[in-house]
């Protein structure tokens, strides 16, 4: 189950199973370079969740901004 709710983000677990010009359109990146860095830094949070909620944590929600989409403080 995807923890995106709202259209103005992408489940960060979703995103890494994305191919990889479907992921850049779900983001809004047009660079191959900008998109390289934001797996790598998805993939790094992803998997130090999955960690901490494997040892009996809390799993968190991994949500990225659509690139233009607002920013709001609910």
């Amino acid at each position: 189950m995807s923890d995106a709710k709202t259209p103005d983000v992408v489940d960060g677990e979703a995103f890494l199973g994305m191919r990889r010009d479907e992921a850049k359109r779900a983001l809004g990146i047009t660079s191959d370079e900008v998109y390289e860095r934001a797996y790598r830094d998805v993939e790094a949070v992803v998997s130090k969740r999955n960690n901490r909620a494997s040892q009996g944590g809390v799993r968190a929600s991994i949500v990225i901004k659509r690139r233009g989409a607002p920013v709001r403080d609910v």
